[in-house]
């Protein structure tokens, strides 16, 4: 007998431009995003008992990297009932896949790997992601067009307590701040001005 290997080549998800239309406010993500950044976190000082804190800044420079690409199909969500008893079809929607690097702009070293989903959902937007030592995330919001770009609120990350009626008390104890504003801590090529508002 004489068997012959069976070859099939075939597009195993529709065209860009058909999912495009479903995507919504996703269908411009697909491909490959680089770009520079900035990233502030504090951290447990353990490492660094020089310092007069009980914490210390991690301040880096960051270059990131964020793909895009089709999910290939439909996602269900099966339908069942609501609480009333009332049946609930089941519905399909789009999404992109995405997978985040983030690196320190000068040495290279990773900071940050994130794989996980968008959704274009019924009326609302999704963004399901997975950190890689533990964490997981769902975000669900909607979506909207900003004419000209997003613009950004100036961040503070300064330490703030919560007292009892819910206001907001910003720590003022100059040791314990020190590591935000003691310009000798922060890297090169890192301002205080960069510190007190990351989103520079």
């Amino acid at each position: 007998m004489n068997l012959k290997p069976l070859v099939s080549t075939f597009r195993a998800s529709p065209p860009t431009t058909q999912d495009s239309e479903q995507l919504g406010h996703l269908a411009d993500l697909p491909g490959t995003w680089v770009g520079r950044g900035f990233n502030l976190i504090a951290l447990p000082n353990g490492q660094q008992n020089n310092q007069p804190s009980i914490f210390r800044l991690m301040l880096n420079n960051t270059v990131e990297t964020l793909t895009f690409g089709a999910l290939g199909g439909a996602v269900p969500n099966r339908g069942g009932q609501d609480a009333s008893g009332k049946p609930v079809q089941d519905i399909f929607f789009k999404g992109l896949h995405y997978f985040q690097q983030v690196s320190d702009a000068k040495s290279f070293a990773g900071l940050h790997v994130e794989p996980g989903l968008w959704l274009n959902l019924p009326g609302s937007l999704a963004r399901l992601g997975t950190v890689p030592h533990g964490d997981s995330l769902l975000a669900q919001g909607t979506g909207f067009e900003v004419p000209g770009g997003p613009q950004f609120a100036v961040a503070d990350p300064t330490p703030f307590t919560v007292d009892a009626s819910g206001k907001m008390q910003l720590i003022t104890d100059q040791d314990y701040i020190k590591p935000y504003s003691d310009a000798s801590l922060f890297p090169a090529g890192i301002t205080a001005a960069d510190v007190m508002d990351p989103n520079r």
